[in-house]
């Protein structure tokens, strides 16, 4: 979410497996960083995916995971397309440094 009067934002997320695996989930939330001009609902969905992204990135290694896959769902279309997108990226367009990471966590 973005708070426009404080010019900050924040994501909360939740990992939990299919639904015939039970009924054991992870919360997470996190504060986006970046100058109150870069915050946005864009760069706060963003923040989102990195949390789900960082997470997943510590399970896979404390459990020593070598196969599977996730979903992850979002509001915001646009930080689906950019996150998921294999167009080249742009140092001055909004987000640049969460869309760098996260199509680096991907690949």
């Amino acid at each position: 979410s973005f708070d426009d009067k404080r010019q900050a934002g924040s994501s909360a997320f939740v990992i939990a497996p299919s639904h015939d695996k039970g009924v054991e989930l992870l919360e997470g939330a996190n504060f986006v960083t970046g100058s109150p001009a870069e915050q946005s609902t864009y760069r706060s969905e963003l923040a989102g995916v990195l949390g789900v992204l960082t997470c997943v990135e510590a399970l896979v290694k404390f459990y020593n995971l070598a196969d599977g896959s996730i979903t992850i769902a979002l509001d915001g279309e646009s930080a689906i397309n950019q996150s998921n997108s294999e167009w080249p990226i742009s140092i001055d367009q909004p987000s640049f440094d969460y869309i760098q990471v996260i199509r680096t966590i991907i690949k």
